[in-house]
């Protein structure tokens, strides 16, 4: 496969005009995707939830009706709360607080991940959610958590 930053250059070509923050973002988001693609397109249409403005994602009716119980929301907004203190997101301390924070409210990481990925990058499957979230970055974390749990 091409380097990180030819490789973003060719993805970039499918993609809406990218902002600096978003052309950031690109290169990471690229990493977390490609192995589940098998084109450039397929590429640049996977990473597409990591670029568009937060409130641009797109999020299925069908599946928020599925995953988005009250008390999926109700953790969503704590969820948010908790990145939202933690500062700069860095994955073993963001592990390490979701876990505290699931094993308090009794639940386990595989109860919540479908619906933190939907209100993340609009669909419950995909990539580890610590890559996305890292990805995305902490603003656009809370950002989405809490508009997903506002729905």
């Amino acid at each position: 496969m091409a380097d990180r930053e030819s490789l973003a250059e060719l993805v970039g070509l499918w993609l809406p005009q990218l902002d600096a923050e978003k052309k950031q973002r690109l290169e990471p988001a690229l990493e977390i995707y490609k192995r589940r693609c098998k084109t450039l397109i397929e590429l640049a249409h996977a990473v597409t939830p990591c670029m568009v403005e937060d409130e641009e994602l797109y999020l299925d009716p069908a599946e928020v009706a599925m995953l988005l119980s009250p008390e999926m929301r109700s953790y969503l907004l704590e969820l948010s709360s908790l990145v939202e203190g933690l500062g700069p997101l860095e994955r073993q301390r963001l592990k390490s607080s979701m876990w505290e924070q699931l094993a308090a409210r009794g639940l386990g990481f595989r109860q919540v991940a479908p619906a933190c990925r939907l209100a993340l990058i609009g669909t419950s499957a995909g990539p580890r959610l610590l890559d996305v979230m890292i990805v995305i970055g902490r603003e656009s974390v809370v950002t989405r958590l809490r508009r997903a749990a506002e729905l």
